[in-house]
């Protein structure tokens, strides 16, 4: 956040400068509801050799810095992350890799999965989301892009698993998604459920969650992970219309506020095109 102060507190652990560098060892602060540790050789805004670990980081905290006008819901929801690697804090370039996890938050601040579910009742109608959600993803890093290898979504009945790429320079995300949908209606010793296969790509300010043909219906034990192959029992909706030639509106903003989304849909903004953090 270039032009926002963020305040560290309670800070402890090992630090030593050796007259180039200074070697980071357990340094600890609270900060935005949670705390960072950070391990590494550290100089001239550059962390080497590093490891950055945070723990119950505040959601609504985090949306606060980033736009700080408006009221609205705040999502309850915390991240935690580790990352293991280098960082240039100025250019805002990194080689790493690491994890991250977002426990306990509104189905609007998980990412993918409100729109997940927009595409199914769009299909198959009657479905209404679930409340609460949360996401696991892991993740490698090079210079300003980040390779996403396993993207994790769980809300209620659905499922959701994605990979792909996030261009930071070129402010752009491409990849693939499934959603799985279980819990439905079917014989006593073999439940159902339905499968969607999506392309997730566009620039941060108009990302589109496309489905690439109709739901599927599957045994409740196909694979929820994207690119695995599944026994399709049939087909339970056609894709037609705007929702599969234009997909769900899906800007890449996870900590837009809710108030804004609120001040989209009142401008007139299409259903299928709603915006949805």
């Amino acid at each position: 956040y270039e032009d926002e102060k963020v305040v560290f507190s309670k800070v402890a652990g090992g630090a030593a400068y050796d007259g180039n560098e200074w070697m980071l060892d357990g340094a600890r602060a609270s900060v935005l509801g949670g705390s960072v540790v950070v391990d590494g050789r550290y100089k001239d805004g550059t962390l080497r050799n590093g490891r950055i670990q945070s723990e119950g980081i505040r959601v609504k905290d985090l949306k606060m810095l980033e736009d700080k006008a408006g009221g609205g819901a705040a999502g309850e929801g915390v991240i935690y992350l580790d990352y293991r690697g280098a960082v240039d804090f100025r250019a805002r370039e990194f080689d790493g890799k690491g994890t991250l996890r977002l426990e306990n938050a509104p189905v609007f601040d998980v990412p993918l999965l409100e729109e997940v579910y927009d595409l199914f009742a769009a299909l198959i109608p009657g479905m209404s989301p679930q409340d609460k959600g949360r996401f696991d993803a892991t993740f490698t890093a090079h210079d300003k892009k980040v390779e996403v290898t396993r993207f994790k979504a769980t809300g209620g009945t659905l499922n959701v698993s994605a990979k792909g790429t996030v261009d930071l320079a070129k402010k752009r995300v491409d990849g693939r998604a499934r959603g799985k949908l279980t819990g439905l209606p079917g014989l006593i010793t073999k439940p159902l459920s339905r499968l969607l296969e999506m392309e997730v790509s566009g620039p941060f300010d108009d990302v589109r969650v496309k489905p690439m043909g109709p739901a599927i219906l599957a045994s409740s034990d196909a694979p929820e992970d994207v690119g695995e192959a599944f026994e399709a029992i049939e087909e339970t909706g056609k894709a037609v219309g705007e929702v599969i030639s234009e997909g769900v509106k899906a800007p890449f903003r996870f900590l837009k506020r809710k108030a804004d989304e609120a001040q989209e849909k009142s401008g007139g903004e299409k259903k299928e095109n709603r915006a949805i953090p």
